[in-house]
């Protein structure tokens, strides 16, 4: 089964293999410039309903790449339903 996240279809499989999940993470701590695996780290977060973790792996893949238009809506529109959730105004 296919789940679309954003703009994009991802196979259920891949989203719930926690190996996957694992090798991931091992790639993103041997290689911090693996953009690929910052990438599928913010995914598999979004997925999991984990959105602050999701932020914080799609803001090190737009470090590595800020021309990515999937990276930037990602992250604008987990942004703003994070901010649309917060109680009153920050400032």
């Amino acid at each position: 089964m296919k789940v679309k996240i954003g703009e994009v279809f991802f196979e259920q499989k891949f989203l719930e293999d926690e190996a996957n999940f694992l090798a991931y993470l091992r790639r993103v701590r041997c290689n911090p410039y693996d953009l690929e695996a910052h990438l599928a780290l913010g995914v598999i977060h979004e997925y999991r309903g984990q959105p602050a973790q999701a932020i914080g792996y799609y803001w090190s893949a737009y470090q590595l790449d800020p021309h990515d238009e999937y990276i930037q809506q990602r992250l604008r529109e987990l942004l703003s339903l994070l901010s649309q959730s917060l109680p009153g105004k920050l400032l």
